[in-house]
């Protein structure tokens, strides 16, 4: 999607969606962590340069602590937009990868924003809706995978 076609994008540069009042920008460096996983947050994430990788933590059998990417986002990718509709913690860490640039949309202010402008509300709920399905599906796809190679690993697929 383009950013031109980025409901984001237009977004932000709305004049009735004013940076410093709606949403700020922040930059950070690489390896900077915007938010780390079991974090209490309403903001909503546009990456406007740069990349940031979504990743948890997965406990190993010992007191080992992997952390497994599970997307690299970029320019006009958004995030964290989880937060906008559940009262749960953050799910995932979100991770600096190279130096970026990010617009800052606090929830509270998205939300009324959606409810005073309905037409840009659904483009936007439109667009996270598509984006949420298609990370699920593609997390559903991996984790089918990683079952799969367990399943093998383990002798199982020689029991069923």
């Amino acid at each position: 999607m383009s950013a031109l076609t980025n409901p984001f994008i237009k977004l932000l540069s709305d004049p009735s969606f004013l940076e410093g009042r709606e949403w700020s920008r922040t930059c950070y460096q690489a390896n900077e962590v915007v938010f780390p996983e079991g974090e209490d947050s309403e903001c909503l994430y546009v990456v406007l340069s740069g990349t940031v990788r979504i990743a948890c933590d997965v406990e190993l059998s010992d007191t080992r602590v992997m952390k497994p990417g599970f997307c690299d986002l970029g320019e006009n990718d958004f995030f964290g937009e989880m937060g906008l509709f559940s009262e749960q913690v953050r799910s995932a860490s979100a991770m600096v990868i190279d130096g970026c640039e990010l617009a800052c949309i606090d929830g509270d202010v998205m939300r009324r924003f959606m409810v005073d402008h309905p037409e840009t509300g659904y483009t936007l709920m439109k667009h996270m809706f598509n984006a949420v399905n298609s990370r699920l599906r593609r997390s559903n796809e991996r984790l089918g995978s990683i079952f799969a190679w367990g399943i093998r690993a383990h002798g199982i697929d020689k029991e069923l």
